[in-house]
């Protein structure tokens, strides 16, 4: 997927895994630089230990059950010792849940703030949403439209495929 053309375009794109016929997302992000660049960057810090790993069967049946809390929030060279000594603990579940991420990609030319923009109006849609769309999704700060800001109506053509997932948003 990497080398395909639309990995050279930017915009949003997200993270799902396949649940009761439809994609249930875990991620919502937005680069400025080509997919494939981010995406290779995701799995890197997947890989070291900085995200989040979640049991495998739990994580492909859409709920999160977390057995590494990712070094983003904590002191990284202390808690890469631990991360390295539950290696082989931690890597089955990993890779479990790297095979059932599937990736979309949207496209989009847009400014950088209007893209944030977007990317936090879709997380927003879906973590208000009941469980398990509401629940599923990884707890980050995304960037949301203050009030001097104007709105931007957007829409997703196929929002049917996400469980959840308005077809029409507004930042």
């Amino acid at each position: 997927m990497l080398e395909a053309e639309q990995a050279k375009q930017r915009g949003i794109y997200l993270f799902t895994v396949e649940y009761d016929g439809k994609e249930l997302v875990h991620y919502v992000g937005e680069t400025g630089r080509e997919f494939r660049e981010r995406l290779r960057e995701h799995l890197f810090l997947y890989l070291n230990g900085t995200y989040n790993i979640y049991d495998g069967r739990s994580f492909a049946s859409g709920r999160l059950v977390r057995v590494w809390e990712g070094m983003l929030q904590w002191n990284e060279a202390r808690r890469a010792e631990d991360y390295l000594r539950r290696q082989a603990e931690l890597s089955p579940e990993l890779l479990a849940n790297i095979r059932v991420i599937r990736l979309w990609l949207l496209p989009t030319e847009v400014e950088r703030r209007t893209r944030r923009l977007m990317e936090g109006a879709i997380a927003r849609a879906l973590m208000s949403q009941p469980a398990p769309v509401g629940t599923f999704h990884e707890q980050i700060q995304y960037e949301y439209r203050s009030d001097d800001e104007p709105p931007v109506e957007f829409t997703l053509e196929a929002h049917d495929r996400f469980a959840g997932m308005p077809e029409r948003m507004t930042t």
